[in-house]
């Protein structure tokens, strides 16, 4: 049976907000579960964000959840991860060039840089991931270069894929921003 609830809890910096936060959780999923709204494999907490969590097997592999962690420039190239769950992962940096991902659940993970260079993709759940300029698709090419080697020759953004925005467009903002403050700051002082 599938949780009938989700919750999302804030987590404070200090240790006791933590473990309440930690008991309340326990215990209304104690309840779902003696009132037969959930099950123990059936639940999922909210993620700030991705890969916000720290990784909890050795590796990735095929039938396994990973979800909300963070595997930032992992290399598995040709590892069979069918079925993986692997929602809300950062794959950053990523080599899994010719793995297999059929029908693994990539739902908002971050593609930013990852070699998918002759992975199968088949089934594989895309939307909301992200990619940038660096994200090598099964067929080797770039966004900006098709074809991509996606399941049905689908382009990235038709598939619920997301660029990912560039980093230097916050850079040049903050930058901005300081130069305008200094500005500022020199014709009050003089």
């Amino acid at each position: 049976m599938v949780c009938g609830f989700f919750l999302d809890v804030q987590l404070s910096d200090d240790g006791l907000g933590r473990l309440l936060a930690l008991g309340l959780v326990f215990g209304l999923f104690t309840l779902a579960v003696s009132l037969g709204r959930a099950s123990t494999a059936s639940i999922k907490l909210a993620c700030p964000g991705v890969g916000f969590l720290s990784i909890t097997t050795p590796s990735l592999a095929a039938d396994q959840d990973n979800y909300c962690e963070d595997w930032t420039g992992v290399s598995q190239p040709a590892n069979d991860l069918s079925r993986a769950g692997l929602e809300l992962v950062d794959l950053t940096l990523a080599n899994l060039s010719g793995a297999l991902l059929i029908d693994a659940d990539l739902t908002d993970a971050n593609l930013s840089g990852a070699d998918l260079i002759a992975a199968d993709l088949i089934g594989a759940i895309l939307l909301g991931a992200l990619y940038d300029e660096f994200t090598l698709f099964p067929s080797g090419n770039t966004y900006d270069n098709p074809p991509w080697g996606l399941d049905g020759g689908i382009e990235p953004w038709n598939a619920g894929m997301i660029p990912a925005p560039e980093p230097s467009f916050g850079l040049m903002l903050i930058f901005g921003a300081m130069g305008l403050i200094g500005l500022a700051a020199m014709k009050g002082g003089a």
